[in-house]
C-alpha cells in the first residue's frame, strides 16, 4: 500500500503525480470538510485539539481549542514529501506556518485529557472578568464531574467567544465551540478568584461535600460549573507554567529588582542629546507577566496623568468598551465643545497598546 501511495515523477514534466488507489478518497486529508474535530499543531509545533474553520484547496484553517480566534491559523492539508533528514521537501501552501504538519485523526497526537480527567486533578479555569479575546487562566481542581444526562444552569462564568455553528438539525447559531458536541459538565474550584474578591468568605471544600457523597453546591466565581468540553477550562500546563501548587498562590504581579549585569534601558530620551530639541519615546518590547500589566513612561511631570490612566485601564466594563470597539458607536464628533473624538480614539489606542501582549 505505501509504495502505491508513493508520489512518482511524470517522464513528461518535472511535475509529481499521485497514483489513485481504491481508499484515496477514505484519507483524512481529503475528506476534511468545516466543523471536523481533528488534532493540528500550532507555530511552536504542538499538538492541540482543533476544529477545522475553513478549507481552501491545498490548506485548511484551524481553531484550537483553549486559544482565542486571533491564534487561528492556515496549515498544510496533504502530507509533504520528506529528505533523508526528515525535513518537508515541499514548501507550505502560501499564508500557511511552516514545518507544521496536516491535521491528524482527533487524539491520535494530543491527550484524551478530558475524557481521563478525575476529581482532583488541576486544570487551567478562564478569569471571570477576562476579555474573551485576551484570556487569562487560574489554576483550578475539579472537585466534582456531572453524568453527561446531567446539565446545570452556568452562572458566574467567563464571557467565551461566539462562533457560528451549525447544528445535527442544520440549523445555525452563534455559541461557545463545544468538543465533540458534548455537553458534559465539571464543578471547578478557583482559589485565585476567592483572593480577587474585596470581602472573600471563608472557602468550603467541595472536595469533603463530594467525599461525603453529597452533590456540592456551586458558589461562583470561586466554584462554578463548566462545560468539560468547552474552551473555559483547558489541560493544566498549558498557559501556566507547571509547577508546585501552594496555598493561597496570587496573579502574576510585576516584580522590581535590580539586575547589576544588565545595564540601564533608556526609556525616554532627548533627539540629539540636548534638552528641549525633542524627545524619542523608547517604549519596552516584551511579554508582561499578566495581560494588561504595562507600566507607562513618566513624561517629565506626568506622573499623576499616569496613575488616573491606570486606574482608569482596571476600570473592567470601561475597558471592555473601548476594547471591543462600542465606543465608536457613541463617538460625537460633532460636538463644537470636544476635541473632535481625538481623545477617545487615542485612549483605544492606548488600551489596545497596553492589552496586546507585545509591551511589559
Amino acid at each position: 500500500i505505501e509504495a502505491r501511495r508513493t508520489p512518482i515523477a511524470s517522464p513528461q514534466s518535472s511535475s509529481v503525480i499521485m497514483p489513485t488507489w481504491s481508499r484515496t478518497a477514505l484519507e483524512l486529508s481529503n475528506r476534511l470538510a468545516p466543523g471536523d474535530f481533528v488534532d493540528a499543531q500550532d507555530g511552536t509545533r504542538t499538538w492541540y485539539e482543533a476544529q477545522v474553520r475553513e478549507v481552501d484547496g491545498d490548506k485548511v484553517k484551524v481553531h484550537y481549542f483553549g486559544w482565542a480566534s486571533r491564534w487561528d491559523g492556515w496549515i498544510r492539508r496533504y502530507p509533504s514529501r520528506k529528505n533523508a533528514s526528515g525535513e518537508d521537501v515541499d514548501p507550505p501552501p502560501e499564508g500557511c506556518l511552516r514545518g507544521v504538519s496536516p491535521p491528524a485523526p482527533l487524539h491520535s497526537r494530543s491527550r484524551p485529557w478530558r475524557h481521563l480527567v478525575a476529581v482532583g486533578d488541576e486544570v487551567e479555569v478562564r478569569e471571570v472578568g477576562s476579555l474573551p479575546s485576551r484570556p487569562r487562566w487560574y489554576r483550578g481542581i475539579v472537585s466534582y464531574i456531572a453524568p453527561e444526562d446531567t446539565i446545570s444552569e452556568i452562572n458566574g462564568g467567563a464571557e467565551l467567544e461566539q462562533f457560528g455553528v451549525t447544528n445535527a438539525d442544520g440549523t445555525s447559531e452563534q455559541r461557545p465551540f463545544l468538543l465533540l458536541n458534548r455537553p458534559q459538565q465539571v464543578l471547578v474550584e478557583v482559589e485565585q478568584e476567592l483572593i480577587k474578591q474585596s470581602n472573600p468568605v471563608q472557602p468550603i471544600s467541595l472536595l469533603d461535600e463530594t467525599s461525603k457523597g453529597k452533590v456540592p453546591q456551586a458558589r461562583p466565581p470561586h466554584s462554578r460549573w463548566v462545560s468539560l468540553y468547552g474552551e473555559e477550562i483547558c489541560q493544566f500546563g498549558t498557559h501556566i507554567r507547571k509547577g508546585p501548587r501552594t496555598k493561597g498562590s496570587k496573579p502574576a504581579t510585576i516584580t522590581y529588582a535590580f539586575n547589576a549585569v544588565k545595564g540601564p534601558v533608556a526609556v525616554l530620551k532627548s533627539a540629539n542629546d540636548m534638552h528641549g530639541q525633542g524627545f524619542i519615546r523608547e517604549s519596552i518590547r516584551g511579554v508582561p507577566p499578566a495581560p494588561g500589566c504595562v507600566g507607562l513612561q513618566n513624561l517629565g511631570n506626568s506622573c499623576f496623568m499616569n496613575s488616573i490612566v491606570q486606574c482608569l485601564n482596571q476600570v473592567d466594563v470601561l475597558t471592555k468598551y473601548f476594547l471591543k470597539g462600542h465606543w465608536r458607536d457613541e463617538l460625537n464628533r460633532g460636538n463644537p465643545l470636544s476635541s473632535g473624538g481625538l481623545v477617545a480614539t487615542a485612549y483605544c489606542g492606548l488600551l489596545s497598546d497596553i492589552w496586546s501582549g507585545d509591551y511589559c
